[in-house]
C-alpha cells in the first residue's frame, strides 16, 4: 500500500537517528515476525511490527532524499519524487532480510531509485517514443550487458557505434538521443555505464564514465544494490564480489572458489550477471 510522506516529514528527515547494525537486524526481525505470521496477527506482534517498519523508514529516508535529488529538473517536483521515492523504500523494509548480511541502505537502493524513475516516466512531460524504439533498447542492453559479461571493460566508443550501426541500423548520435527521451530505460547495463548526472543512458561514452572516481563509486554502489535484491546464489555473490569489488582475475577466483576453472568462473558471472539485469530492467 501506498504511504503518504508529508512536507512535515521531509523537513524532519536529518532528525531521525541512524541505525545500527544491531539496531537493525531486530527492527527487521521484528517486521518479519508481523509479516510472516498467520492472520490475525496479535496486537502485540502487529503494533511492535508497525513501529519497527516505521523506525526503519524513517531511519533511511535521507538516502531517498540523496537518490531524490539527483533526478531534479525532470518536470516532477522534488518534494514528489522524494515521496515517490520512500515509497520505494517502504518496499525494501517489507522485503528485507537481515539474514542475507547485506545492510539496508544497501538494499533498498536500487527500489528507491525505480520508484523515483518510474514516477518521473509515467508523470513528466516526455516524449513518448515507439514501440519499435523501445525493442531496440531493449536489444543494446542486452548487448551491453553480454559484452561487459565476457570482456569484463566497457565497450569503447567505436564499438558501440559497430553495433549500433550493423545490428539496430543507428548513429551513434541518434542513439543517444533516444536514449534521453526514455527514461525507463534505466537498467543494470545504463547504471554501469550511465553519466555522472542524469543516470541515463544518454550520451554513453565509456571514457567519459569510466575516467570519475566518483561516477565509478556510485556504479559500485548501485551494482551492489542490485546484487542484495537479486535472485542468486551464495556462489554467484561470492564470485561477483571477488570479481568486481575485489577486482580478481577470474583465474584467481577460481582458486578460491575451490579450484573452478577460469571458463566455469566466466559462465557463473555471466549467469549472475543476467539474473541482475533481469531484476534491475524495469
Amino acid at each position: 500500500m501506498k504511504q503518504t510522506f508529508s512536507y512535515n516529514i521531509f523537513q524532519k528527515v536529518f532528525q531521525y537517528p541512524l541505525l545500527s547494525p544491531d539496531e537493525e537486524i531486530e527492527l527487521a526481525r521484528k517486521v518479519q515476525e508481523m509479516q510472516n505470521h498467520a492472520p490475525p496477527v496479535p496486537p502485540e506482534i502487529l503494533t511492535q511490527g508497525l513501529k519497527a517498519r516505521k523506525k526503519m523508514v524513517e531511519a533511511n529516508l535521507r538516502l531517498v532524499i540523496s537518490i531524490a535529488s539527483k533526478y531534479k529538473n525532470r518536470g516532477v517536483e522534488f518534494e514528489d519524487l522524494v515521496s515517490e521515492g520512500a515509497i520505494g523504500l517502504h518496499r525494501a523494509v517489507e522485503k528485507f532480510d537481515p539474514t542475507k548480511g547485506f545492510r539496508l541502505s544497501t538494499y533498498s537502493y536500487w527500489w528507491i531509485r525505480q520508484s523515483v524513475v518510474r514516477a518521473i516516466s509515467n508523470q513528466s512531460l516526455t516524449i513518448r517514443i515507439p514501440v519499435h524504439n523501445h525493442a531496440k533498447l531493449a536489444k543494446y542492453r542486452r548487448w551491453f550487458g553480454d559484452f561487459l559479461a565476457e570482456k569484463k571493460r566497457y565497450p569503447l566508443q567505436e564499438e558501440i557505434e559497430q553495433y549500433l550501426e550493423e545490428n539496430l541500423r543507428m548513429s551513434f548520435t541518434d542513439f543517444n538521443r533516444l536514449c534521453s527521451m526514455d527514461l525507463a530505460t534505466l537498467s543494470l547495463d545504463a547504471s554501469l555505464g550511465k553519466e555522472e548526472d542524469g543516470f541515463t543512458l544518454g550520451a554513453i561514452t565509456p571514457d567519459k564514465a569510466i575516467a570519475s572516481k566518483q561516477m565509478l563509486i556510485l556504479q559500485r554502489d548501485e551494482l551492489r544494490s542490485i546484487i542484495a535484491s537479486a535472485d542468486l546464489t551464495e556462489r554467484e555473490r561470492q564470485v561477483l564480489y571477488l570479481r568486481y569489488f575485489k577486482n580478481m582475475k577470474l583465474a584467481k577466483i577460481g582458486q578460491v572458489m575451490n579450484g573452478l576453472s577460469r571458463e566455469r568462473i566466466r559462465q557463473i558471472i555471466l549467469k549472475a550477471l543476467k539474473k541482475c539485469r533481469s531484476t534491475a530492467d524495469f
